[in-house]
């Protein structure tokens, strides 16, 4: 019950301990500027920097955990918990023990000294605890092997190691103590056997025994023990502020938000952190604010914005019409379209048009120019175009462009390198002609002329070249039969009448007429008409001369 004031204390600054822990990358806590601690990381917790977590605490400067037993039990310990010949553990605040070693164990029900008695050898709890020899007789008094032994010893003398040699005197032996194997042993203090009895002498350096029992020994660590520093009794106490014990000494750390400013250990932490005189740390002042703002403390210097500003980082900002801050802190308007700049407007994000532009949703357009979707105004889409065209603006009026080498003309799109006899290498051109027997036409932008059905266009004019002897069959073809009446062109083929007198057409090719001459000895007569015998034609046929 005597630990529970000190429990009390450590409990109602656990908060103020809590924040005041930082780490650092060796997990020390440092003291803070301020009168608070601070840790520098690393240790049981990961070097990670910021307060001591939930279910820590600070022992020797370091954030560790409250249920380690090798830094105590609890907020308001920090000394290891002592557990000879067995496994410490932590239930709930206290030390407790765990599993005992192989071959000892607590008989005596108290875990301030662990597992006390070795089975194999102690007389009055031989191989299990209770189990006393010297029931069975008073020279029953050694325990081997966890088995109970007879001694024939003398009194006073005992035969502990089993040679037959009475070599240990049982009345002052502190390892065989009245009984071989009862060993005398207390915590952190010396122990003696003075006629069979254990007797607890001095304590340990930085040891006490407060609650005057022997069966705990020292059982107060007066270097750290904040009920007890330096001495039995002796608690640490201080104002706003949480008191370790450090080498049998009481040590302040302040709790978080107050300073020991004065220097004056007596009056504790007597001044709050919270000022603009004292911020954050003894006298550390805050002074600077930026325009707009007044300099105010907040754990930390800092400033307050007036006039309708709001804190942004490290200025003052009109959330209303700041396009960096526009409604939020850091809420930066997004980039205009092209022709436009960002505003903010009444804390929205919008923009505005400059150059003659027109703000369309969300583009800058220039609606006198030639934006087919914006023509002459925001949603004025130009729509319509003539086959061959494509809709247009131009200077805030829907038109039409032509395309694929295709003339404007008027509402049209023309090809006026063509075949348009109205508009034959421009609009409007219109083709005529005095050709007889042709039609006007345009060939790829020059005004012709086309002859009517069954003619053929050559040079200016139009011929049938099926009937016509000097357009035969084509333009060129000159009808030229030799040695004949008549000349004529039959079905596109040169022809003619009759042969002249004295020729005939001997190779049935009647487009070179009658090309051989007659009278002679080959063609006398007629064509193949040969004088043979000696004869020679005659103009009456073939004769003897």
């Amino acid at each position: 019950m005597r630990q529970l004031p000190r429990l009390l204390i450590l409990a109602c600054f656990t908060a103020f301990i809590v924040a005041a822990c930082s780490i650092d990358s060796k997990g020390t806590l440092t003291d803070s500027p301020d009168g608070s601690v601070a840790a520098d990381g690393g240790g049981g917790f990961g070097g990670v920097s910021g307060e001591c977590f939930v279910g820590a605490k600070v022992c020797d400067g370091k954030c560790v955990s409250e249920s380690d037993p090798a830094t105590g039990c609890g907020q308001g310990a920090c000394e290891p918990c002592n557990a000879p010949n067995a496994v410490a553990k932590c239930t709930g605040d206290l030390c407790d023990l765990g599993d005992c070693q192989p071959g000892f164990a607590n008989c005596n029900g108290n875990t301030g000294d662990g597992c006390e008695v070795e089975l194999d050898t102690n007389p009055l709890n031989c191989g299990a605890c209770g189990n006393d020899c010297t029931v069975k007789g008073p020279t029953w008094i050694v325990c081997k092997g966890g088995e109970c032994k007879q001694s024939d010893c003398p009194t006073g003398e005992a035969d502990c190691d089993q040679d037959e040699i009475c070599e240990t005197n049982i009345t002052n032996d502190v390892n065989n103590c009245k009984l071989c194997g009862v060993q005398c042993s207390f915590a952190n203090a010396a122990a003696s056997c003075v006629n069979s009895s254990c007797t607890m002498g001095s304590c340990d350096a930085g040891y006490a025994d407060c609650n005057n029992q022997d069966i705990d020994g020292c059982e107060i660590n007066t270097q750290t023990d904040t009920d007890n520093c330096g001495g039995c009794n002796t608690q640490c106490q201080s104002t706003n502020a949480v008191t370790e014990c450090k080498n049998g000494k009481c040590s302040p750390s302040c709790a978080n938000g107050w300073g020991d400013c004065d220097g004056n250990p007596n009056n504790g932490c007597e001044t709050p952190l919270t000022t603009v005189n004292d911020c954050g740390a003894c006298h550390t002042k805050c002074t600077a604010a930026p325009a707009g703002g007044t300099a105010a403390c907040q754990g930390s210097c800092t400033f307050t914005c007036g006039g309708g500003l709001t804190k942004c980082g490290n200025a003052c900002r009109n959330l209303t019409n700041d396009v960096n801050n526009c409604n939020a802190c850091g809420n930066k308007c997004p980039a205009a379209p092209a022709g436009g700049t960002a505003v903010c407007q009444n804390g929205s994000c919008t923009f505005t048009c400059g150059g003659g532009l027109t703000k369309c949703g969300n583009a800058c357009i220039n609606t006198s120019g030639n934006d087919v979707n914006n023509c002459g105004g925001c949603g004025t889409k130009c729509t319509a175009a003539p086959p061959g065209g494509t809709p247009a603006c131009a200077s805030g009026s829907c038109t039409f462009t032509c395309g694929g080498g295709l003339t404007k003309c008027g509402n049209a799109c023309i090809d006026t390198n063509g075949s348009d006899v109205n508009n034959c290498g421009g609009c409007g051109t219109q083709c005529t002609t005095t050709v007889q027997n042709a039609t006007p036409a345009c060939s790829s932008g020059t005004c012709t002329f086309t002859c009517n059905s069954g003619l053929t266009k050559c040079g200016n004019a139009c011929f049938d070249v099926q009937t016509d002897p000097n357009h035969c069959g084509s333009c060129p073809n000159v009808c030229n039969p030799a040695h004949v009446e008549t000349t004529e062109c039959k079905s596109g083929s040169c022809d003619y009448t009759t042969c002249s007198t004295g020729y005939d057409d001997c190779d049935s090719n009647r487009t070179n007429g009658c090309e051989t001459t007659l009278g002679t000895d080959q063609n006398c007569l007629s064509c193949g008409d040969q004088c043979t015998g000696g004869k020679h034609c005659k103009s009456n046929g073939c004769h003897y001369n």
